[in-house]
Protein backbone atom coordinates (compact mmCIF):
# COMPACT_ATOMS: atom_id res chain seq x y z
CA UNK A 1 0.00 0.00 0.00
CA UNK A 2 2.72 2.75 0.78
CA UNK A 3 4.27 1.59 -2.74
CA UNK A 4 1.04 2.31 -4.64
CA UNK A 5 0.51 5.74 -2.75
CA UNK A 6 3.90 6.97 -3.52
CA UNK A 7 3.31 6.22 -7.94
CA UNK A 8 -0.32 8.29 -7.19
CA UNK A 9 2.11 11.14 -5.41
CA UNK A 10 4.29 11.45 -8.06
CA UNK A 11 2.37 11.53 -10.83
CA UNK A 12 -0.38 14.15 -9.87
CA UNK A 13 3.01 16.31 -9.36
CA UNK A 14 4.00 15.83 -12.32
CA UNK A 15 0.96 16.97 -13.82
CA UNK A 16 0.87 19.91 -12.31
CA UNK A 17 4.49 21.02 -13.33
CA UNK A 18 3.72 19.85 -16.84
CA UNK A 19 0.77 21.78 -16.58
CA UNK A 20 2.40 24.94 -14.97
CA UNK A 21 4.95 24.78 -17.62
CA UNK A 22 2.52 24.79 -21.42
CA UNK A 23 0.50 27.75 -19.15
CA UNK A 24 3.57 29.74 -19.47
CA UNK A 25 4.90 28.65 -22.71
CA UNK A 26 1.62 29.87 -24.15
CA UNK A 27 1.92 33.39 -22.57
CA UNK A 28 5.36 33.89 -23.77
CA UNK A 29 3.84 33.10 -27.28
CA UNK A 30 0.19 34.24 -27.54
CA UNK A 31 0.04 37.30 -25.11
CA UNK A 32 0.82 40.48 -26.67
CA UNK A 33 -0.48 39.26 -30.06
CA UNK A 34 -4.10 41.28 -28.76
CA UNK A 35 -1.43 44.61 -29.54
CA UNK A 36 0.41 43.28 -32.56
CA UNK A 37 -0.75 45.58 -35.75
CA UNK A 38 -3.40 47.24 -33.49
CA UNK A 39 -4.24 51.20 -33.36
CA UNK A 40 -6.11 53.66 -30.93
CA UNK A 41 -9.75 55.14 -32.22
CA UNK A 42 -10.68 57.98 -30.01
CA UNK A 43 -14.92 58.42 -29.71
CA UNK A 44 -16.21 62.14 -29.20
CA UNK A 45 -18.79 62.34 -26.20
CA UNK A 46 -21.04 65.52 -26.54
CA UNK A 47 -23.81 66.48 -24.50
CA UNK A 48 -25.48 69.60 -24.51
CA UNK A 49 -26.61 70.98 -20.90
CA UNK A 50 -29.77 73.59 -21.59
CA UNK A 51 -31.24 76.20 -19.46
CA UNK A 52 -33.29 74.71 -16.93
CA UNK A 53 -35.50 75.63 -13.69
CA UNK A 54 -37.67 73.47 -11.60
CA UNK A 55 -41.18 74.40 -10.35
CA UNK A 56 -41.65 72.40 -7.12
CA UNK A 57 -44.41 73.52 -3.75
CA UNK A 58 -44.16 72.31 -1.02
CA UNK A 59 -47.86 72.38 -0.75
CA UNK A 60 -50.61 72.33 -3.78
CA UNK A 61 -53.53 72.16 -1.18
CA UNK A 62 -54.70 75.54 0.94
CA UNK A 63 -57.66 75.68 3.25
CA UNK A 64 -58.50 79.47 3.86
CA UNK A 65 -60.10 79.36 7.43
CA UNK A 66 -59.93 75.81 7.70
CA UNK A 67 -58.50 76.63 11.23
CA UNK A 68 -61.62 78.21 12.75
CA UNK A 69 -63.74 77.02 14.82
CA UNK A 70 -66.04 76.19 12.92
CA UNK A 71 -63.85 76.60 9.88
CA UNK A 72 -65.27 78.50 6.77
CA UNK A 73 -65.78 82.21 6.51
CA UNK A 74 -68.34 84.52 6.88
CA UNK A 75 -69.88 86.33 3.92
CA UNK A 76 -68.19 90.45 4.22
CA UNK A 77 -65.02 88.72 5.99
CA UNK A 78 -61.56 88.00 5.11
CA UNK A 79 -58.36 85.51 5.80
CA UNK A 80 -55.05 87.38 5.89
CA UNK A 81 -52.18 87.09 3.58
CA UNK A 82 -50.44 84.38 5.34
CA UNK A 83 -51.31 81.15 3.73
CA UNK A 84 -47.88 80.09 1.99
CA UNK A 85 -46.42 78.00 -0.39
CA UNK A 86 -43.04 77.58 -1.07
CA UNK A 87 -41.70 77.52 -4.62
CA UNK A 88 -38.25 75.91 -5.00
CA UNK A 89 -36.47 75.99 -8.24
CA UNK A 90 -35.64 71.96 -8.38
CA UNK A 91 -32.72 71.39 -10.27
CA UNK A 92 -32.41 74.49 -11.63
CA UNK A 93 -29.09 75.86 -13.46
CA UNK A 94 -30.72 79.49 -13.65
CA UNK A 95 -32.33 81.65 -11.44
CA UNK A 96 -35.91 81.64 -12.23
CA UNK A 97 -38.68 84.44 -12.28
CA UNK A 98 -42.21 82.82 -10.54
CA UNK A 99 -45.56 83.82 -12.32
CA UNK A 100 -48.95 83.43 -10.40
CA UNK A 101 -52.57 83.77 -12.33
CA UNK A 102 -56.28 82.18 -10.61
CA UNK A 103 -59.41 81.28 -11.46
CA UNK A 104 -62.53 82.57 -10.55
CA UNK A 105 -64.26 81.07 -7.14
CA UNK A 106 -66.62 78.69 -7.63
CA UNK A 107 -68.99 76.39 -5.90
CA UNK A 108 -72.23 74.99 -8.29
CA UNK A 109 -73.46 77.95 -10.42
CA UNK A 110 -72.54 80.44 -7.84
CA UNK A 111 -69.13 82.64 -8.13
CA UNK A 112 -67.35 85.22 -7.08
CA UNK A 113 -63.93 87.05 -8.11
CA UNK A 114 -60.62 85.72 -8.52
CA UNK A 115 -59.42 89.24 -7.45
CA UNK A 116 -60.67 88.47 -4.13
CA UNK A 117 -57.42 86.12 -3.50
CA UNK A 118 -54.53 88.23 -2.58
CA UNK A 119 -50.82 87.34 -3.19
CA UNK A 120 -47.90 88.04 -1.63
CA UNK A 121 -43.63 87.98 -1.64
CA UNK A 122 -43.66 88.56 2.22
CA UNK A 123 -46.34 87.35 5.26
CA UNK A 124 -49.18 89.89 6.34
CA UNK A 125 -50.92 90.36 9.69
CA UNK A 126 -53.79 91.43 7.82
CA UNK A 127 -55.55 91.07 4.28
CA UNK A 128 -53.21 92.66 2.06
CA UNK A 129 -51.17 92.09 -1.13
CA UNK A 130 -51.91 92.43 -4.90
CA UNK A 131 -54.60 90.78 -6.90
CA UNK A 132 -54.31 87.81 -8.17
CA UNK A 133 -55.70 87.84 -11.92
CA UNK A 134 -56.71 85.48 -15.18
CA UNK A 135 -53.52 86.23 -16.14
CA UNK A 136 -49.77 85.61 -15.36
CA UNK A 137 -48.11 88.05 -13.57
CA UNK A 138 -44.50 87.93 -11.72
CA UNK A 139 -44.75 87.08 -7.98
CA UNK A 140 -41.17 86.23 -6.99
CA UNK A 141 -37.36 85.15 -7.93
CA UNK A 142 -35.48 81.94 -6.81
CA UNK A 143 -32.18 81.13 -7.34
CA UNK A 144 -31.02 78.27 -8.80
CA UNK A 145 -31.77 75.29 -6.52
CA UNK A 146 -33.02 77.83 -4.52
CA UNK A 147 -36.62 78.46 -2.75
CA UNK A 148 -39.04 82.00 -2.28
CA UNK A 149 -42.27 81.85 -0.13
CA UNK A 150 -45.62 83.13 -1.65
CA UNK A 151 -48.31 83.75 0.76
CA UNK A 152 -51.96 84.14 -0.11
CA UNK A 153 -55.37 85.63 1.36
CA UNK A 154 -58.93 86.04 0.49
CA UNK A 155 -62.10 88.01 1.28
CA UNK A 156 -65.71 86.93 0.51
CA UNK A 157 -68.16 89.04 -0.57
CA UNK A 158 -71.54 90.71 1.15
CA UNK A 159 -74.01 88.20 0.66
CA UNK A 160 -71.86 85.20 -1.14
CA UNK A 161 -73.93 82.56 -1.14
CA UNK A 162 -72.82 79.50 1.59
CA UNK A 163 -70.69 76.51 0.25
CA UNK A 164 -67.30 75.15 -0.21
CA UNK A 165 -65.83 77.11 -2.90
CA UNK A 166 -62.75 76.17 -4.98
CA UNK A 167 -60.28 78.14 -6.77
CA UNK A 168 -57.32 77.35 -9.04
CA UNK A 169 -54.06 79.00 -8.63
CA UNK A 170 -51.48 78.36 -11.26
CA UNK A 171 -47.68 79.08 -10.72
CA UNK A 172 -45.23 79.34 -13.46
CA UNK A 173 -41.79 79.52 -13.87
CA UNK A 174 -39.09 80.62 -16.41
CA UNK A 175 -35.43 81.21 -16.76
CA UNK A 176 -33.07 82.06 -18.83
CA UNK A 177 -34.52 85.14 -19.97
CA UNK A 178 -37.46 83.23 -20.40
CA UNK A 179 -36.28 80.65 -23.12
CA UNK A 180 -37.38 77.97 -20.59
CA UNK A 181 -40.76 77.56 -18.87
CA UNK A 182 -41.11 74.96 -16.61
CA UNK A 183 -44.17 72.79 -16.34
CA UNK A 184 -46.59 74.29 -14.57
CA UNK A 185 -47.61 73.46 -11.07
CA UNK A 186 -51.45 73.84 -9.93
CA UNK A 187 -52.12 75.14 -5.71
CA UNK A 188 -56.00 74.09 -4.96
CA UNK A 189 -57.73 76.88 -2.60
CA UNK A 190 -60.37 75.84 -0.58
CA UNK A 191 -62.68 78.02 1.88
CA UNK A 192 -65.69 77.16 2.95
CA UNK A 193 -68.39 80.08 3.09
CA UNK A 194 -70.62 80.00 6.04
CA UNK A 195 -74.21 80.64 6.47
CA UNK A 196 -74.58 83.84 7.71
CA UNK A 197 -78.02 86.25 8.32
CA UNK A 198 -78.01 89.84 9.87
CA UNK A 199 -80.90 91.72 10.92
CA UNK A 200 -81.68 95.62 10.04
CA UNK A 201 -84.70 97.16 11.74
CA UNK A 202 -86.49 99.90 9.55
CA UNK A 203 -87.45 101.06 12.68
CA UNK A 204 -86.93 100.57 16.29
CA UNK A 205 -89.96 102.17 17.73
CA UNK A 206 -92.99 102.16 18.29
CA UNK A 207 -95.89 104.62 19.41
CA UNK A 208 -99.10 102.87 19.68
CA UNK A 209 -100.39 106.76 21.05
CA UNK A 210 -103.43 106.57 23.05
CA UNK A 211 -105.33 103.31 24.41
CA UNK A 212 -108.33 103.54 26.83
CA UNK A 213 -108.00 101.07 29.46
CA UNK A 214 -109.90 97.59 28.39
CA UNK A 215 -109.57 98.36 24.56
CA UNK A 216 -107.48 97.42 21.97
CA UNK A 217 -105.40 98.73 19.21
CA UNK A 218 -105.27 97.33 15.32
CA UNK A 219 -102.82 96.60 13.66
CA UNK A 220 -102.87 99.01 11.08
CA UNK A 221 -99.46 100.62 11.09
CA UNK A 222 -97.99 98.96 13.74
CA UNK A 223 -95.36 97.71 11.05
CA UNK A 224 -91.32 96.49 12.11
CA UNK A 225 -89.50 95.66 8.49
CA UNK A 226 -86.91 93.08 9.05
CA UNK A 227 -84.02 92.94 6.22
CA UNK A 228 -81.41 90.50 5.94
CA UNK A 229 -78.66 92.89 5.13
CA UNK A 230 -75.56 90.94 3.56
CA UNK A 231 -77.39 87.34 4.33
CA UNK A 232 -76.65 84.48 2.32
CA UNK A 233 -79.32 82.42 4.09
CA UNK A 234 -82.94 82.92 4.95
CA UNK A 235 -83.51 84.16 7.87
CA UNK A 236 -86.40 82.96 10.59
CA UNK A 237 -87.85 86.04 12.65
CA UNK A 238 -88.25 85.07 16.20
CA UNK A 239 -89.73 87.76 18.57
CA UNK A 240 -90.28 87.77 22.44
CA UNK A 241 -90.52 90.67 24.65
CA UNK A 242 -90.91 92.14 28.21
CA UNK A 243 -93.87 93.45 30.53
CA UNK A 244 -94.91 97.05 29.86
CA UNK A 245 -94.03 99.36 32.69
CA UNK A 246 -94.77 102.76 33.90
CA UNK A 247 -93.16 103.50 37.45
CA UNK A 248 -94.66 101.34 39.75
CA UNK A 249 -97.52 100.05 37.36
CA UNK A 250 -97.02 97.09 34.79
CA UNK A 251 -99.20 94.98 32.64
CA UNK A 252 -98.32 91.66 31.14
CA UNK A 253 -96.42 91.23 28.11
CA UNK A 254 -98.91 89.03 26.47
CA UNK A 255 -101.17 92.15 25.79
CA UNK A 256 -98.57 92.50 23.10
CA UNK A 257 -99.64 90.89 19.90
CA UNK A 258 -97.83 90.13 16.47
CA UNK A 259 -98.84 88.72 13.15
CA UNK A 260 -97.60 88.84 9.39
CA UNK A 261 -99.87 91.23 7.88
CA UNK A 262 -102.62 93.53 9.22
CA UNK A 263 -104.81 92.21 10.85
CA UNK A 264 -107.33 93.06 13.86
CA UNK A 265 -106.19 92.10 17.35
CA UNK A 266 -107.72 89.40 18.47
CA UNK A 267 -106.31 86.94 15.43
CA UNK A 268 -102.34 88.14 16.78
CA UNK A 269 -100.15 85.87 18.57
CA UNK A 270 -99.44 86.50 21.95
CA UNK A 271 -95.37 87.87 22.64
CA UNK A 272 -93.77 85.96 25.32
CA UNK A 273 -91.00 86.44 27.08
CA UNK A 274 -89.11 84.02 25.63
CA UNK A 275 -87.97 83.94 21.75
CA UNK A 276 -90.93 82.50 19.46
CA UNK A 277 -90.75 81.65 15.75
CA UNK A 278 -92.83 83.98 13.70
CA UNK A 279 -92.51 81.36 10.32
CA UNK A 280 -91.60 84.60 8.76
CA UNK A 281 -88.54 84.95 6.64
CA UNK A 282 -85.88 87.24 5.71
CA UNK A 283 -84.35 86.40 2.61
CA UNK A 284 -81.14 85.96 1.71
CA UNK A 285 -79.48 89.44 -0.13
CA UNK A 286 -81.08 88.87 -3.69
CA UNK A 287 -84.11 87.38 -2.92
CA UNK A 288 -87.72 89.39 -3.50
CA UNK A 289 -89.04 88.90 0.13
CA UNK A 290 -85.03 89.74 1.50
CA UNK A 291 -86.97 92.49 3.47
CA UNK A 292 -89.89 91.33 5.98
CA UNK A 293 -92.53 92.60 8.13
CA UNK A 294 -94.00 91.94 11.45
CA UNK A 295 -97.33 93.55 12.47
CA UNK A 296 -97.53 94.30 16.41
CA UNK A 297 -101.21 95.39 18.27
CA UNK A 298 -102.07 96.24 22.13
CA UNK A 299 -104.87 95.77 24.43
CA UNK A 300 -104.38 97.84 27.77
CA UNK A 301 -106.44 95.72 30.80
CA UNK A 302 -109.64 97.55 32.43
CA UNK A 303 -108.73 99.50 35.37
CA UNK A 304 -105.08 100.18 34.61
CA UNK A 305 -103.14 102.92 35.70
CA UNK A 306 -103.07 106.26 33.99
CA UNK A 307 -99.05 106.29 32.89
CA UNK A 308 -96.59 106.28 29.81
CA UNK A 309 -95.80 102.56 29.62
CA UNK A 310 -92.44 100.79 27.75
CA UNK A 311 -91.68 97.34 26.47
CA UNK A 312 -88.96 95.66 25.22
CA UNK A 313 -89.21 94.19 22.27
CA UNK A 314 -85.96 91.81 20.95
CA UNK A 315 -86.47 90.98 17.20
CA UNK A 316 -84.22 87.89 16.22
CA UNK A 317 -82.67 86.54 12.80
CA UNK A 318 -81.72 83.48 13.17
CA UNK A 319 -80.52 80.72 10.07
Amino acid sequence: MRHVKSIITISLATTAVFAALAFAVYVAAYGNLALAGSSNQVVNAIVSVPVYCGNTLSNTIIGFGATNNPPGIAPGSSVNTANLSVYTNTYGNMNANVFVMGSTWAYSTYTFGVSNTLWSAAKQGGYSGTALTSSFVLAANAVSQGTNTIYFGVAVPAGQQAGNYLQQITVQAKCGGSTYTAPNTVISAYVNVTGYCAVSLGTNAINFGTITPGSNSVYTSNVITDTNTGGNKDASIWVYGGNWIAGGNNFYVANTAWASSNVVYGTGTALTLIGANTGILAGAQGTSYNTNSVYWGLAVPGGQPVGSYTQNIIIINTC
